[in-house]
């Protein structure tokens, strides 16, 4: 191999990190990061499980792009993840989801829409009986 004439600076319970830094071999993959290169908490997953960006919480890959967030940092639920060219056909249209998403969102406007026009009229009420006491 071309690994064979590498020196080791690591010891054989070491792991070694991508910038040369060792840590004990029990540090790996605990959820803490010990590599300054994070090295340490990279694809601690199996394959059929996906590592949580932030988290770093191991998921089964069926929860991916599922519309819901497993991981508690929504990274199972945000691109490149679930981009349409990723995700699996599985025969069911996902107008359901789509409709969801909508309702959400236009849900998040309506308050959004209802604290403007609520601090439009409390501004406007403030600024009338300032007028008033002021005459």
């Amino acid at each position: 191999s071309d690994e064979m004439d590498c020196p080791s600076d690591c010891e054989s319970n070491q792991f070694r990190c991508e910038t040369g830094q060792c840590i004990p071999s029990r540090k790996v993959c605990d959820g803490i990061v010990d590599c300054h290169d994070r090295a340490d908490e990279m694809a601690c997953c199996g394959k059929t499980h996906f590592q949580c960006s932030v988290t770093k919480k191991c998921i089964d890959i069926d929860k991916v792009c599922d519309g819901e967030s497993d991981c508690g940092d929504s990274s199972d639920e945000l691109p490149p993840e679930c981009e349409p060219s990723k995700l699996p056909h599985n025969g069911f249209d996902s107008d359901a989801a789509t409709a969801t998403t909508s309702t959400y969102l236009i849900s998040i406007f309506a308050a959004l829409i209802s604290v403007f026009l609520l601090s439009m009229l409390v501004y406007y009420c403030k600024r009338r009986t300032g007028e008033n006491t002021s005459s």
